[in-house]
């Protein structure tokens, strides 16, 4: 789940749409996978190498570095 401050658990505000933010960003890196609101899901088959695993953290770290970075500007403009 993408949080606004991990700490307290505070979203970031719904209309923002951070999940499916974070969707695209992996996407255009690969990587395809689905949000349910703010919660990231991520569902890769069971005969996925350890490469394979490697590739998909390596895609969710900048992707989710990414969309923080890009939410938290948002939030800060509203």
């Amino acid at each position: 789940e993408l949080v606004d401050d991990p700490e307290r658990r505070k979203p970031f505000p719904v209309e923002l749409g951070v999940g499916a933010r974070l969707v695209a960003a992996c996407r255009e890196r690969g990587l395809l996978s689905r949000a349910f609101g703010d919660s990231y899901l991520l569902a890769p088959p069971l005969v996925v190498s350890a490469e394979q695993v490697d590739s998909i953290i390596e895609i969710l770290r900048e992707s989710i570095r990414e969309t923080v970075a890009w939410a938290r500007r948002q939030k800060a403009e509203v």
